[in-house]
């Protein structure tokens, strides 16, 4: 089995034909096209995560992951001295190639079927495990794979799915918490006090005869030193030896001094900005102090760990050159060569980088850790060159259906220049329960009620929003109505909220010039990942075979990516401690 210390497997273990001098050689290649390839194939969404090290954000800490990871893969890449030198090739492939598949598929075809929700969930990081396992297995052998099975499980924290669907629980508690015991200190440290009128989250300070207030918003009660300590704390627990019970009772310990520490850190701010005024304090003191006390923190419960009788165990020793007898076979390393398994792996990172490069355009639409950037449209409808927009409805009674938060709210756009002859409805329905937008989806209701559908086609309406074209046919009416719908995150009070935008416009408008301006730039992967969702799902093309019907599609397709382009933005209020 491949040894990732190969520069120490004695010589005797190396196959006929193979020089020490080569498979050390061969052993630094291997690791450099490896960490090649992972960097590659996730260079924007590993940029992104070094990107959120610096934001105000309760998961800003996820961008230590990979980082930690590769630690933890350096300290275990020693293998026992027991342990066995298994060759089977075929065992490699078999593991590998549904892990490198499965990690490609994630990547190609789930960003046209989850539209901008691929990017909110970020289901690109939950893919990196599935590739780096599969680089290990090819490159290194699978019982590599199993030596750093803990280091590539590790890679699975960085994706923020789970934590945000905790937070959006208990973020508000917490920060509840925060806020009373800042509130309780300043008490005892006179160096700010609770804003008269405020729901407690601001704070007043004078410096100098001058008033300023502070805000203590969720990104500030400590949740993200607290998200940190667990990172780095599951890492170290991975590491040492003693009672499980104990190792849970130094993490619960260890959240504890982190969140103490937050509250000092506050504290400090008020003292410095009441002392010396604000800009010394936001602008000073605050870019860096949390991190300090976060890094103390972490070398006090380091330091502890004997406190709870945990030990850091002792370095497997290297395995002894055993006798080199006349006629004892040699053990054989588990992958000798691996020139094709490079090749692959180089070309399928390339691939799948240039995927990754493409996940760019979702920032129209969601920051780096999913959080939705967009006003809610029912709060500030976009507008669009040339029509003016009005609310003309609304339904209450649609609760039921989308849940007790949700609304429904009707638009009417009309062009103001003459470009079509009939208004374009938008109904906008806004609810914190996504799911709903499944159980009652367009096609499924039209069917419902005895409409005939067709022409059903995905297309890209930019910022990685897809879009649903479809005409149907109200046979009570006699008329055919052109359909173009999308779901998209937008802001809301508590985290974020889901939208599907439904535009509608007669089959029967005429119009004049195709509204919009450039097409969005799509990059090749997502493309072809389109085209294979379409095909996948038996939609075929987007002719109708009506010349004006079809006229009337493309046009309703333009003024929905005119909308994405146009849509509303969001504002924060005041300076953050």
């Amino acid at each position: 089995m491949t040894s990732l210390s190969l520069p120490s497997v004695p010589r005797w273990s190396l196959p006929p034909g193979v020089k020490e001098w080569a498979a050390r050689n061969s052993f630094g290649l291997r690791l450099t096209a490896s960490l090649v390839a992972i960097a590659g194939a996730y260079h924007y969404s590993l940029m992104t995560l070094v990107r959120a090290l610096g934001l105000e954000t309760p998961l800003a800490y996820l961008g230590l992951v990979p980082i930690m990871a590769l630690g933890l893969a350096l300290l275990r890449a020693r293998p026992a001295a027991n342990e066995p030198t298994i060759h089977d090739r075929q065992v490699d492939i078999i593991v590998a190639i549904p892990l490198l598949a499965a990690a490609v598929l994630i990547v190609t075809a789930l960003p046209a079927r989850l539209s901008s929700l691929f990017w909110v969930w970020r289901v690109d990081l939950l893919s990196m495990p599935f590739f780096v396992a599969a680089v290990v297995t090819l490159i290194f052998g699978v019982r590599a794979l199993w030596r750093l099975r803990v280091a590539i499980g590790f890679l699975l924290l960085a994706w923020p799915l789970p934590y945000t669907a905790f937070l959006s629980r208990w973020l508000d508690g917490f920060t509840g918490l925060t806020i009373k015991a800042l509130t309780t200190s300043l008490k005892h440290w006179h160096v700010g006090s609770p804003a008269p009128g405020s729901d407690g989250s601001l704070f007043a300070l004078n410096h100098g005869g001058k008033q300023f207030v502070l805000s203590v918003a969720s990104s500030c009660s400590g949740v993200n030193g607290v998200v940190g300590f667990l990172l780095v704390g599951v890492a170290f627990t991975s590491l040492v030896r003693g009672r499980r019970s104990l190792k849970f009772l130094w993490l619960a310990s260890g959240i504890g001094l982190i969140w103490a520490l937050n509250v000092l850190r506050l504290l400090i701010i008020f003292w410095a900005g009441s002392t010396y005024g604000e800009r010394v304090a936001i602008d000073g003191l605050h870019p860096f102090i949390g991190l300090v006390l976060f890094c103390a923190g972490i070398a006090v419960m380091a330091l502890t760990m004997p406190w709870f009788r945990l030990t850091v165990p002792a370095a497997a020793p290297r395995p002894a050159p055993a006798p080199e007898p006349a006629e004892q076979p040699y053990h054989r390393v588990a992958v000798p060569r691996a020139k094709g398994a490079v090749i692959l792996l180089l070309s399928t990172a390339l691939f799948m980088g240039v995927a990754n490069a493409g996940m760019s355009q979702y920032q129209l639409v969601a920051g780096d850790l999913g959080a939705a950037r967009l006003a809610s449209f029912t709060t500030s409808p976009a507008t669009v060159p040339g029509y003016a927009v009005a609310n003309v409805a609304s339904y209450p009674w649609s609760k039921r259906f989308f849940g007790g938060d949700s609304t429904w709210l009707r638009y009417s756009y009309y062009s103001t220049t003459g470009l079509t002859s009939s208004a374009i409805t938008a109904d906008v329905v806004s609810t914190t329960a996504l799911g709903r937008f499944s159980d009652y989806g367009i096609e499924a209701c039209y069917k419902f009620h005895g409409y005939s559908v067709s022409g059903e086609r995905s297309f890209d309406l930019g910022g990685g929003v897809t879009g649903n074209v479809l005409t149907y046919d109200n046979t009570k009416q006699h008329m055919q109505w052109n359909v173009v719908y999308w779901i998209w995150p937008v802001k809301g009070a508590k985290g974020n909220r889901f939208e599907r935008v439904v535009l509608l416009m007669p089959g029967k408008a005429s119009v004049a010039n195709v509204a919009g301006g450039p097409a969005p730039r799509t990059d090749p992967v997502r493309s072809l990942g389109l085209q294979t969702y379409n095909a996948a799902s038996g939609r075929g093309s987007a002719a109708t075979g009506d010349a004006h019907l079809d006229r009337g599609r493309q046009f309703l397709v333009e003024f929905a990516r005119t909308l994405v382009r146009t849509r509303p933005g969001a504002t924060a209020p005041h300076p953050k401690a």
